[in-house]
């Protein structure tokens, strides 16, 4: 325990830390953009296979 709070510690007040933190934001930001564009996408594909089935 005393381990992962020291490694927490040192972590927050490094200068490494701020740059992890815009690697999360980015990585976050990825994240919501790609489940967006999939959320437009699966409709899209949704409506177009609807139309598909009832030409035929």
């Amino acid at each position: 325990m005393k381990v992962t709070r020291k490694l927490l510690n040192d972590l927050l007040r490094g200068e490494s830390a701020s740059g992890m933190l815009e690697y999360v934001l980015l990585a976050a930001l990825l994240v919501l953009a790609a489940y967006v564009a999939m959320h437009h996408l699966d409709k899209k594909i949704a409506k177009d296979y609807n139309q598909i089935g009832k030409k035929f």
